[in-house]
């Protein structure tokens, strides 16, 4: 990622057109930058965007190539990055829009609750954002028994 990157993976998104609100954003940051020193928790890299603060940072400085995998099995999501588990995650728990589980804001333009997202629909990469360049490669998708 690119010095400041701010970009995601999105999941079940059943709305191409209205994304934002009908998917989960795995959110994918330069924690390091003074850019995002601010930064919502819930902005850090690896959080359910707006939802979660990831357990750990792990993410590499900018640069530099990190290894994310995100698995989604029903309303489960899990998010490894270098290695560490980061985020491990109901979607159930999510059942308000307007707070989260521990109490904490959701930003308003996520306003549809976790819990009553589909999940089965597209998945995203989310692109240049916030001025900052962001690089993908090896990109492997692989359905769950």
């Amino acid at each position: 990622m690119g010095d400041a990157a701010n970009s995601g993976v999105i999941v079940y998104c059943s709305d191409r057109k209205n994304w934002i609100p009908n998917s989960v954003e795995i959110q994918i940051l330069d924690d390091s930058s003074p850019k995002w020193a601010n930064a919502e928790p819930t902005w850090k890299c690896g959080a359910l965007f707006g939802h979660s603060v990831p357990k750990k940072q792990a993410v590499k400085k900018a640069g530099e190539w990190n290894r994310m995998t995100v698995t989604c099995k029903g309303q489960q999501i899990r998010v490894v990055l270098n290695g560490a588990v980061v985020t491990d995650a109901n979607l159930k728990n999510w059942t308000s829009a307007k707070k989260n589980p521990d109490g904490s804001d959701i930003p308003p333009w996520l306003n549809k609750p976790f819990a009553e997202l589909a999940t089965k629909g597209h998945i995203g990469l989310q692109g240049k954002h916030s001025g900052a360049p962001i690089y993908f490669r090896s990109v492997k998708i692989k359905p769950l028994d």
